[in-house]
């Protein structure tokens, strides 16, 4: 009888066991894109402006996946109506998806894409939105998602 119970004891460790590892390999909506993108600390004007600031490098260096994964989903929409509108393309572009429009336009373009963001720059909505000034004209918006800031408008628009 004993070891009847021990079996069954056993089992369900096991089974507890194999439990708690595939919860444990399970990713965060953060990662869901599968693209590894470079943690941001700080207070939110510095994480806003480190988010920008690496999405604005990702587009200039023609890295699709990555740039995309800094934008909402409106903002990866957006992306395809606003890369063919550049000031500066050599060329123009026909993207069909938001990696198209970065890979696309950083090639037709022979200079860095956008602007650093600095935290001075930065202005919290209290809503869980953003915007960051330009240097010069118009704000870039973003949204707070699941514990990150993410692009919402990936330019610069008054």
């Amino acid at each position: 009888m004993w070891s009847c119970r021990a079996d069954v004891r056993a089992v369900c460790l096991v089974t507890l066991g194999a439990l708690l590892i595939a919860i444990a390999g399970c990713d965060d909506d953060s990662e869901s894109s599968g693209v590894q993108k470079p943690g941001v600390t700080g207070s939110d004007e510095q994480q806003i402006a480190e988010t920008v600031n690496a999405m604005f490098e990702a587009w200039s260096a023609g890295d699709g996946e990555l740039t995309c994964a800094y934008l909402t989903e409106r903002g990866q929409v957006l992306m395809v109506k606003i890369a063919g509108q550049l000031h500066g393309l050599g060329e123009e572009i026909e993207p069909t998806s938001c990696e198209d429009a970065v890979e696309q336009s950083a090639a037709a373009i022979d200079e860095p894409i956008g602007q650093r963001a600095s935290p001075s720059r930065v202005r919290l909505n209290g809503d869980g939105t953003a915007a960051v000034t330009s240097q010069f004209r118009g704000e870039l918006s973003l949204r707070e998602a699941n514990g990150e800031w993410l692009i919402e408008v990936p330019t610069f628009v008054d």
